[in-house]
């Protein structure tokens, strides 16, 4: 069976190195871009699997948006991983109706987990 295939929306280095690592012999990671433009572009062209999208990121348009265009143009599933949890934030984020929402810090096995819920999700609708 094929590796599934995940774009990683994370405008710091570290955290995008540590996805990275995490996902690594699982998955393939098709890029770690930083910016939402990037998140659109690369997610449309590439079509991976699964997104994970951090919120506060570079560019003009923030994760949410950014997530709310891809899941709308492709249908791919997406993940938030994001340091912000107000009460506001969450709820604009859940709009989207995304897979998960995973608050950083986070283990290993939380990201995981929530990706392959992700996954056999999206893998159950085809």
């Amino acid at each position: 069976m094929a590796k599934k295939n995940i774009l990683i929306v994370e405008d710091e280095g570290i955290t995008g190195e540590y996805l990275m690592l995490v996902l690594s012999g699982l998955y393939n990671v098709t890029a770690v871009v930083p910016s939402g433009e990037d998140a659109v572009a690369v997610a449309t062209a590439a079509r991976p699997d699964l997104v994970l999208m951090d919120i506060k990121i570079k560019g003009e348009i923030d994760g949410i948006t950014a997530a709310e265009q891809i899941m709308r143009t492709t249908g791919i599933p997406v993940i938030f991983v994001s340091a912000y949890a107000t009460d506001y934030v969450i709820a604009r984020a859940m709009e989207t109706k995304p897979c998960d929402y995973i608050v950083k810090p986070f283990t290993s096995r939380r990201l995981l987990g929530a990706v392959e819920k992700a996954l056999a999700g999206k893998a159950g609708n085809t």
